[in-house]
């Protein structure tokens, strides 16, 4: 488990995002929770990133755009950063993914005011 946020602090995110009307934002918790990832990351995960033994980040969420058939997506760009390679340790691809298939398409902006409105 990640050593920056204790398991009884999380729990206790987690319910503050539950009780707000921002709970749409707990999958992304969840990951960054599980992966050190970090929030923006979360907006760049792809099916693609998904390896045998680990996970990709070299993606970061970017914009909100409007794609080929007229749907909501957002756009990616490279991490500020380096990218990494984080292994399945604390959740299994198959569960990852799925919490990735709940991630709510919005700005990365918004996503970092949505998570902050409820933690201070």
């Amino acid at each position: 488990k990640t050593k920056f946020i204790n398991a009884e602090m999380f729990e206790k995110m987690i319910k503050a995002a539950e009780k707000s009307k921002y709970s749409n934002v707990i999958p992304n918790m969840k990951l960054c929770y599980a992966f050190g990832f970090r929030i923006n990351e979360t907006l760049g995960l792809t099916k693609g990133k998904f390896l045998k033994d680990s996970i990709v980040t070299d993606e970061q969420g970017d914009r909100v755009v409007e794609s080929d058939n007229g749907e909501k997506e957002v756009s990616r760009k490279k991490v500020k950063t380096t990218s990494r390679r984080i292994p399945y340790w604390n959740m299994n691809a198959r569960e990852a993914w799925a919490l990735v298939q709940q991630v709510a398409v919005m700005h990365p902006s918004t996503l970092n005011r949505r998570i902050w409105s409820f933690l201070t």
